[in-house]
């Protein structure tokens, strides 16, 4: 079956989709504000300290996009924390009406609003009591875009594009650029041909002009980290690596043996989710989403090491495959390309 023209699916959706995604967004700020509170002032003074070179922690000076982007927005709306509360609101707008398009160009009109609700029930369960960074929201975009592009079957220039912008955003951009190199690798195996060499020749330049780009912006604008001293963590001073292993195992243990009113369980069901469901979608749909599942099984593995299992917004990356998954898996055409 082919596609509807990107002009009609507009005309015929553009606007519920606008209004949908608009009044999500506005849903997940207002949740965000009600789970957060007023420590949400303390992810705007992030946001500050990356201007200001006093990040909390050096790893976080390199994220400049969102940081940028909100002292732009400041001389429209006047206040600094008005410009964050704006940019927020407009990262999931769009997060969320990319998985609309995206999910009606893959699998139609039906499971795009399925893959639209899923995805905002998993940011509502994701957000996190603590802390909601300026890029987070940046993440759900970021991921969603990348999806597409894996089932669109683009090229290396599309990601490319990607990776470019989203390194600015946050360093999880570099399982992209891992994505370019492995994938042509996994695929020339399985079919027993070339690999594709361009695509893999791009994820290595991605991966080396990231890592010197990355290291060029905290090196050039960190003035001082100032989260050792604001934590009490002397010990994780100067570091560019944080593993957290230890606090996540103690995480793990508490969600299976000590259940509270956060029933923590559920993020470690969705913490392993992308797992099987990269398995039921290659066997019902094809290959394509076992290359997909590649890199979402990467960030799977890599969290429970460097991320904060208890800052559940780290699961953002994943949330974007899952929802698409769902609306896959619930597609009306049987017919559609996967």
């Amino acid at each position: 079956m082919k596609h509807q023209p990107f002009r009609q699916i507009i005309e015929t959706h553009g606007v519920s989709w606008v209004l949908a995604s608009l009044l999500a967004a506005l849903a997940q700020f207002r949740m965000i504000g009600r789970v957060i509170g007023v420590q949400y002032q303390d992810s705007i003074a992030a946001t500050r300290g990356v201007l200001d070179g006093l990040p909390h922690w050096q790893v976080f000076q390199s994220r400049v996009f969102g940081p940028w982007i909100v002292d732009m927005l400041t001389g429209l709306t006047g206040s600094f924390e008005t410009a964050h509360m704006l940019y927020t609101i407009t990262a999931y707008f769009l997060a969320g009406l990319a998985m609309l398009v995206v999910a009606h160009r893959h699998y139609g009109a039906k499971s795009a609003w399925i893959g639209f609700l899923s995805f905002q029930a998993l940011c509502l369960i994701l957000i996190n009591s603590r802390w909601h960074y300026v890029w987070d929201g940046g993440e759900l975009l970021t991921f969603t875009l990348f999806c597409h592009f894996v089932l669109a079957g683009k090229d290396w220039c599309w990601l490319a594009g990607l990776f470019a912008l989203s390194v600015l955003n946050r360093e999880s951009a570099f399982f992209i650029a891992a994505w370019m190199v492995l994938d042509p690798l996994l695929t020339a195996v399985l079919d027993k041909s070339l690999p594709r060499w361009p695509m893999i020749i791009a994820g290595l330049a991605c991966l080396a002009a990231g890592a010197a780009l990355t290291q060029f912006l905290r090196t050039t604008l960190l003035k001082r980290e100032i989260g050792p001293d604001l934590f009490g963590m002397p010990e994780l001073a100067g570091r560019s690596f944080h593993p957290h292993i230890q606090l996540n195992i103690d995480y793990l243990l508490d969600a299976f043996l000590l259940p509270t009113q956060e029933f923590n369980i559920v993020i470690v069901i969705l913490l392993v989710l992308p797992l099987p469901l990269t398995v039921l979608l290659f066997r019902r749909l094809g290959r394509r989403y076992l290359s997909l599942g590649l890199a979402h099984g990467l960030i799977v593995l890599s969290l429970p090491i460097v991320g904060v299992l208890s800052e559940t917004r780290v699961l953002f990356d994943l949330t974007p495959f899952m929802a698409l998954g769902f609306a896959a898996l619930c597609r009306e055409d049987e017919g559609r390309p996967a």
